[in-house]
């Protein structure tokens, strides 16, 4: 993996259960202004953006989402090559299966 990027662990305190807020839970990895989420329900992967509002610089909005790792990976390339990366260790399909 590319040491300038990791999977993030949540934030000490992270609960939150919208997916647009800056502590969501299911964050998976994060570059800068963009990051990967995985749904509430478990069954699509998110592809988000941090809001430019800077009274809303703590919430994130959804560019696109999908289920599995090819349209993850169209969704990804033209942001960030370096959630590229992270997207080629992901499973080829989501199944809703939620990860521990």
């Amino acid at each position: 993996m590319n040491q300038h990027l990791a999977a993030v662990p949540a934030p000490i305190g992270a609960n939150s259960t919208r997916e647009t807020s800056d502590d969501y839970a299911r964050v998976l990895c994060r570059d800068g202004n963009y990051r990967i989420s995985l749904c509430r329900q478990g069954i699509q992967w998110l592809l988000q953006r941090r809001r430019e509002n800077a009274a809303a610089a703590q919430a994130w909005d959804s560019v696109g989402y999908c289920t599995t790792c090819e349209g993850l990976k169209r969704l990804v390339r033209p942001v960030s090559g370096l959630l590229c990366d992270f997207v080629n260790g992901l499973p080829v399909h989501l199944r809703g299966e939620i990860p521990k």
